[in-house]
């Protein structure tokens, strides 16, 4: 059986590539081909004069000039970052991008007679905010084919202006998983549909898999006692004090300044996480490989973008282990998570892994 992955592409964001391997190799185990599609339509609405001289440029070099400022490459960290993280896709996903001008091209282009089924997910592709595209709800393939493996909205609610369109697309999905208990209300609020709810399959994937995908970076030597930052929003001097009681050295991550960390592609990042005695972060996926190694930390709200941490909140309640939160006027402790803690964590993830597999098996059959 073959089915096609409609998820987003993102050279630079490690989780983004971190969960669509998880879905690859979760599908490989019940013997499902993936084969990964990313999607790319010239954007033929915005007026500024950088758009204009791309609508000029045949596609390719189109796509190129809008990867260059989607992953803003502006110097030759960036541009590291970017290549290594092409490579691991190559290697362990395959790259089947399609560039196309329009969505109506797409749609008479596209043929799907290869494909058995076609799954959205399960990064944020329906987040309203950023996507909002029936290509994220496989409109270009018949009806029985659309599926959605752990669909992320990115936010507890979809805007006012794009409720219908929505409601429409959501209606003709054959079948419907997502990732937050907020997507399970969205999706029952505007369509009276049941959706299943799942782990993101970066928690699903099991602890051996990721430590036998990671492997040590040739171009850094880590202290032998570190903690990692990896944060959007940081402010690291609080945490470096921390870190100084604990007699222990302080790594930041994806931070531009540290060249050789903020180049490491996603199997290397992974063994760094791997060997830190505590992460702290305000990255979904950098806590949920946190949790899935049985790591201790500390996740954050990101300013400015409060109203993401709700999908952090609810995998950390779902869980029992709120306790990760960081205290804004409490004490950090180096051991937030008890050895048993994980036990059950570890326990109910792998019951979840299965629960997911045999809905799989059974919605394909």
């Amino acid at each position: 059986m073959k089915i096609g992955i409609v998820t987003l592409l993102d050279e630079k964001n490690y989780g983004n590539r971190w969960q669509n391997y998880a879905l690859n190799e979760l599908l490989h185990s019940i013997n499902i081909e993936p084969e990964n599609l990313y999607f790319w339509i010239r954007n033929n609405n915005r007026k500024c004069l950088r758009e204009m001289i791309k609508r000029m440029c045949p596609i390719k070099l189109a796509y190129f000039l809008h990867a260059v400022s989607a992953y803003q490459i502006k110097n030759s960290a960036i541009m590291r970052r970017v290549i290594k993280f092409a490579h691991f896709t190559q290697k362990h996903m395959g790259s089947h991008l399609i560039l196309a001008n329009t969505y109506e091209e797409l749609c008479n282009r596209f043929h799907s007679e290869g494909y058995d089924y076609f799954a959205a997910g399960s990064d944020q592709v329906w987040n309203p905010y950023y996507v909002a595209s029936p290509i994220y709800f496989l409109q270009f393939v018949n009806k029985e084919k659309r599926l959605s493996f752990m669909a992320s909205f990115g936010s507890d609610k979809i805007p006012r202006e794009q409720v219908s369109v929505y409601e429409k697309w959501m209606r003709e999905m054959s079948y419907i998983s997502v990732r937050e208990p907020s997507g399970a209300d969205i999706v029952r609020l505007l369509t009276g549909k049941s959706a299943d709810i799942f782990f993101d399959p970066t928690l699903l994937l099991e602890k051996e898999k990721w430590i036998l995908l990671s492997y040590k970076p040739k171009s850094i030597t880590l202290p032998e006692r570190y903690a990692v930052i990896f944060m959007f929003d940081c402010n690291p001097e609080v945490l470096r004090e921390v870190c100084s009681g604990w007699n222990i050295h302080l790594l930041i991550l994806n931070d531009e300044n540290n060249k050789k960390l903020y180049s490491l592609d996603p199997a290397e990042m992974l063994y760094v996480l791997n060997h830190a005695e505590i992460v702290f972060t305000d990255s979904f996926h950098i806590m949920a490989l946190s949790i899935r190694l049985n790591k201790q930390f500390y996740i954050f709200k990101r300013t400015g973008f409060e109203y993401m941490f709700g999908r952090l909140e609810s995998t950390l309640v779902r869980l029992g282990i709120t306790q990760c939160i960081y205290p804004q006027n409490g004490d950090i402790i180096m051991h937030p998570i008890r050895d048993k803690d994980y036990e059950e964590i570890n326990y109910q993830l792998d019951m979840e892994k299965i629960r997911f597999l045999e809905t799989v098996c059974n919605i394909t059959k």
